[in-house]
Parts: structure tokens; C-alpha cells; sequence
């Protein structure tokens, strides 16, 4: 294995033993793109009315905070497959844990989303449905807990892909950067399934005036995407000054 390791492409100090294109992970991309067709703006019919294309249009940020979710996931498996290369039985079941989470996700995902998104813009774009004026808060606790579980179950998948990787390290030969990623990308996504959590937590127990915070409260992920680019950044910086040579 060893010599085979060191004929592969090596990107950010990691080696990539998964560039060729596998079965498992054409399913899982086939998936991902059905997935972000589903919440393409009116992807039943396209509008008949310009009252309808108006609110196609105000309803494009939804979309994008929708399908930026769906991109963050198909990235942690990306890089999973790229640079670990596993295509085993666990390999297989955790690729479809995460697709049938996926799938769930989709119409929760973007309910979650559109409900915000009016709430903020104070309805000048649209709630995706009138929810019945005495039993909204039942309506909207379901929608969240729905959605904060299946957010938690497609997370927590991710976690069990990069443990599962460091679990197999020495079958692997994982070297310092190979491990490192594993690390944070298990990092990250803990945070984000234990949000998911605190959101079902928080509908269930919150008032109904105060029940809108179960959304919010996945505001606080906003920061992560900074702290990983930082974190790539600053492995960038290591790796280029480990190969100066010294005294230059």
C-alpha cells in the first residue's frame, strides 16, 4: 500500500486515494443533484401569471440558503470520498444513511427556510403556506422538529464518516494533514448535528410567542464556514514554509 500511496496526487499535504469516480459515489452525486432540483424554484410548472413569476423571483433566496446546505454536505462527502477512497460495506451504508437523510431533508429544508425568510422580510416575500391560525404553533413545531431531525441524522452521518476514517488510520497510513482534515470536518459537523438537536429541544419546550428562536437559533452556524477556511488557510501557510528551505 505504501507504494501505491505514493504514486497519488497529493493536494493540501493529502494524498487523494479516491479521484477515480465509483459507483457508491455517482449514486451519492445523482442523489445531491435530484436533490437541489427539488428546491428549484417552481419546479412543478413554471409561472402562468406575473403575480407567480414575482414571487418565483422574491423566493430566490430561499433557494440559496437552501441549496447552500445540500452544497455544504455534498463537500463534507466529497472530500471523504477524494481523499480516503473507501468503497466498502460501511462506505455503502453511511453513503445511504446520508442519501435517505438527504431525501427527507429536502422539503423541511426549504420550509425552514421560506418561514424565515418571511419572517425577516415581514412577508414581502412569502411563507410557503398559511398555516391555520389556532393550531399554527402545532404546524410549525412538526415542521421543525422534522427538520431539526433529519439535520441532526444527515450531521451526525458525516461524523460517523470522518470517525470511521480515523477508527481505519493505520490501514490507511492517514498522514498529519489526512488526519488533521478528518478531525475538523468531525468537529464541524458535531456542532451542526448538536444544532439540530438544540432546535427539536427548543421546539418542544419554547412558548409560542418565543417559538420562531428553534430557526434562529441555526444563525449560530453562520461563523463555521469562516473558521474552516481559516483553519485551510493556516494549514496552506504550514505546508508552504515546511517546504522553504532554511535560510531563504
Amino acid at each position: 500500500m505504501t507504494t501505491t500511496l505514493e504514486h497519488l496526487p497529493v493536494e493540501r499535504g493529502m494524498r487523494m486515494r479516491g479521484l477515480s469516480m465509483t459507483r457508491l459515489e455517482t449514486f451519492a452525486d445523482a442523489a445531491f443533484a435530484f436533490a437541489v432540483t427539488l428546491l428549484v424554484i417552481s419546479v412543478d410548472d413554471l409561472p402562468e401569471t406575473f403575480e407567480e413569476l414575482e414571487i418565483a423571483i422574491k423566493s430566490i433566496p430561499v433557494f440559496l440558503f437552501s441549496a447552500a446546505q445540500v452544497f455544504a454536505l455534498w463537500i463534507a462527502h466529497r472530500n471523504w470520498s477524494r481523499v480516503y477512497g473507501l468503497d466498502n460495506g460501511v462506505a455503502v451504508l453511511l453513503t445511504l444513511l446520508l442519501v435517505v437523510g438527504l431525501l427527507v431533508m429536502v422539503f423541511p429544508l426549504r420550509i425552514v427556510y421560506a418561514f424565515g425568510v418571511a419572517d425577516l422580510s415581514d412577508d414581502w416575500i412569502p411563507p410557503p403556506f398559511v398555516l391555520d391560525p389556532v393550531t399554527w404553533a402545532e404546524q410549525l413545531t412538526l415542521v421543525f422538529v422534522t427538520y431539526g431531525i433529519s439535520w441532526a441524522w444527515l450531521a451526525g452521518v458525516v461524523v460517523a464518516m470522518f470517525a470511521y476514517v480515523l477508527v481505519r488510520s493505520r490501514g490507511l497510513e492517514l498522514n498529519a494533514a489526512e488526519r488533521r482534515n478528518a478531525v475538523v470536518f468531525l468537529a464541524m459537523y458535531g456542532v451542526i448535528a448538536l444544532s439540530g438537536v438544540s432546535s427539536v429541544t427548543l421546539a418542544l419546550t419554547l412558548p409560542h410567542d418565543l417559538l420562531h428562536l428553534a430557526g434562529y437559533q441555526y444563525f449560530l452556524l453562520l461563523p463555521l464556514p469562516v473558521i474552516a477556511l481559516a483553519l485551510r488557510a493556516r494549514e496552506r501557510n504550514r505546508l508552504r514554509d515546511a517546504t522553504v528551505p532554511a535560510g531563504q
